[in-house]
């Protein structure tokens, strides 16, 4: 009697972890990823008023409609449509080579790294997305945001390579962008 008893209890709680997990959890993930790139998209905004970026540009233009695409589509993504478009649809798209083309043509390097920066971070974001979405991947990515937190401040790191008016080079690789944000909120940290 003791044993079935167990096992209902073990079989409710699946039930209500199940109920969870594919329910409200799916949105609220949802919810914060679009919350971030919506974040991204205001500070992509905030260049071109600023005159480092025109807004007629496709150094402007490119990215945005790229964020706005993350934003619109966030609920539709998952690990096998991923797979599924990878696999099918391997060739690069006409837009991604656009939207390099534009970046790319940002004349101020500074500027360059903080839209690459920001374009980098959503999708990071998105990654993290598919992996809390996942039933199978959701353990892995939860030991991977507890063992280092997602929350590093990249705007802050953004804003201080600027105010410095460090020269950057074309290519920054996220290894390097990481730790300098690291050591940055370490900066924070210390002050």
């Amino acid at each position: 009697m003791n044993t079935i008893a167990e096992a209902l209890v073990a079989l409710v709680a699946l039930a209500a972890f199940l109920l969870f997990f594919y329910g409200p959890w799916q949105r609220t993930v949802e919810d914060l990823a679009r919350q971030i790139i919506f974040e991204r998209r205001a500070q992509l905004f905030a260049l071109a008023q600023s005159g480092r970026l025109s807004f007629e540009s496709d150094s402007y233009r490119m990215p945005r409609l790229m964020l706005n695409a993350y934003i619109r589509y966030a609920h539709d993504l998952s690990w096998p449509r991923l797979l599924f478009q990878k696999i099918f649809f391997s060739k690069k798209s006409k837009f991604s080579t656009q939207l390099v083309n534009a970046v790319n043509k940002i004349e101020d390097n500074n500027t360059a790294l903080a839209v690459k920066l920001l374009l980098s971070e959503s999708s990071l974001t998105l990654a993290y997305l598919i992996g809390l979405k996942s039933i199978f991947l959701f353990p892995i990515f939860t030991i991977m945001l507890l063992a280092k937190p997602y929350s590093v401040s990249v705007k802050a790191f953004i804003d201080r390579e600027i105010k410095q008016g460090r020269s950057v080079t074309e290519k920054v690789s996220l290894t390097m962008q990481t730790s300098a944000a690291e050591e940055y909120e370490a900066e924070l940290l210390a002050a």
